[in-house]
């Protein structure tokens, strides 16, 4: 008999749980407990979240324990899988709670960005390494099946190379952006240099807006941020000669 995987979801809200609460598309999965709830080799074993209501909520839906903090949390139960859907500034503290408990094993799902320190974010996740723990940043597009067969066209000399690109966000280089440049590493190899345009920059601001150009291997993809939308933007427009 095949393993099926623990699941601990640390973070209730939105991506955690929320957006599926009171969905009554069956169908239609937009949150991390409903992903894990919806496949066969894995179970939910717990939750945590500082909100009493997301708790009691989440314990009602999946039957299983919450807890107030990760270290309760990870005293109580042994999970195999640990999602950190917290507030962005959490999640370098929840990996450190983990690096506390000497969680050894794991696989550890974070939603980004890790941080915004990157010396930070590499001590941690070499400490968390040195424990066998396997860590992944939830860049979904590199799942999505639509992403994959342009991998595959590429990979096959379908899409030629080299490529142009050009890509909009809102919502901050770290929350927003930081997707469809992780997606633009997947495609088209790691960046060899990169060019800031913007004149102006919010330099107290923790997710500035920034545009900017970035040559990869097999592309050259120029970033642009919209600014003072209601509502939020994440398009890329690739071209090559092949089509």
């Amino acid at each position: 008999m095949s393993k099926v995987y623990k699941v601990l979801i640390v973070g209730l809200g939105n991506i955690g749980f929320l957006y599926d609460f009171d969905n009554k598309q069956k169908d239609l999965i937009t949150t991390h407990a409903k992903a894990f709830e919806k496949h066969k080799k894995f179970k939910i074993i717990g939750g945590v979240d500082l909100v009493q209501h997301n708790r009691i909520d989440f314990e009602k839906t999946f039957k299983v324990k919450t807890f107030e903090s990760i270290k309760e949390g990870l005293t109580n139960l042994k999970p195999d899988i640990i999602v950190i859907s917290t507030s962005t500034n959490n999640h370098n503290i929840c990996l450190k709670k983990i690096l506390d408990k000497r969680i050894e094993n794991s696989i550890i799902l974070c939603e980004k960005p890790i941080s915004d320190n990157i010396g930070e974010t590499e001590k941690i996740l070499k400490k968390l390494r040195d424990l066998n723990n396997y860590v992944y940043v939830n860049y979904m597009r590199r799942a999505d099946p639509g992403v994959l067969e342009i991998k595959r066209r590429i990979n096959n000399g379908e899409i030629k190379l080299p490529m142009k690109g050009l890509c909009y966000y809102t919502n901050g280089v770290y929350n927003n952006g930081s997707h469809l440049l992780d997606l633009c590493i997947f495609l088209f190899g790691r960046a060899k240099n990169k060019k800031l345009i913007s004149e102006n920059i919010d330099i107290n601001s923790r997710d500035p807006n920034i545009d900017f150009h970035i040559n990869f291997a097999n592309a050259s993809v120029t970033f642009l941020n919209i600014k003072d939308l209601p509502y939020s933007v994440s398009t890329a427009e690739f071209y090559s000669k092949s089509g």
